[in-house]
């Protein structure tokens, strides 16, 4: 009988060591916040306390592919201040302690900044049970080019995730004229020339992770979509 409870005594401290270690103090809303910038913006995403205490969060950023001028007109804001540009450096900043949500975005006036991008940046929010990455990916389009609203919706990838091969196939109507896979921030792994409609891309190469499918056409403009490779 003492052999059985013991048994169950160390069950039980087993599972609760597992369900302690998985647990997570806070979530985010999205982690990867996707904007296309034109003028002053705001781009936000909420991390919410999943405790029933008061949390606070260590912030930093971990990489990007901004251009210079973008760099300079824009701060990183959490619920205790706004930061400037200097954010970029990568140096830690905590947040003030939230019970509920605590709402974190970049600020930004990119009006007279060139059009370009995709341009990846990463933040890492952590404290000590919990880490998370946000992925900001913005664009700016040429003010003589009108967005496109149905991009994505025109771009198939399979099989998602992908090992070997990823099979790209596009409307005609976006006038493909090269294909680019990036990072998560920001840095091009491979470049392809295409012609039709669609592309098939050896990603085999490739570590396992998130990835971006980025096509362009003749005047630069870019649609994107992420993709995974798992080995």
């Amino acid at each position: 009988m003492k052999k059985i409870v013991l048994q169950i005594f160390t069950l039980l401290v087993f599972v609760f060591g597992i369900n302690s270690a998985s647990a997570q103090s806070f979530t985010v809303d999205k982690d990867t916040v996707w904007y296309t910038v034109s003028g002053y913006a705001s781009i936000s995403d909420a991390v919410t306390n999943s405790t029933s205490s008061p949390i606070q969060i260590n912030w930093k950023v971990t990489g990007h592919s901004l251009p210079s001028d973008w760099q300079s007109v824009m701060g990183i804001c959490d619920n205790k201040n706004c930061y400037s540009s200097g954010v970029l450096s990568g140096s830690t900043y905590i947040s003030d302690t939230f019970s509920n949500k605590c709402d974190f975005h970049i600020q930004c006036d990119f009006s007279s900044c060139a059009a370009g991008g995709p341009y990846f940046l990463v933040v890492q929010l952590t404290n000590a049970s919990t880490t998370k990455n946000i992925v900001f990916a913005m664009r700016k389009y040429p003010t003589a080019v009108a967005s496109i609203n149905k991009e994505n919706k025109a771009i198939n990838l399979y099989p998602n995730p992908a090992n070997e091969d990823l099979n790209v196939v596009f409307d005609a109507s976006l006038n493909v004229k090269n294909v680019t896979i990036t990072n998560l921030i920001g840095k091009v792994m491979q470049v392809y020339n295409v012609g039709g409609n669609s592309a098939k891309l050896n990603v085999s190469n490739l570590d396992a992770g998130i990835y971006f499918v980025n096509l362009a056409d003749e005047h630069g403009r870019v649609a994107v979509k992420k993709f995974s490779v798992i080995k």
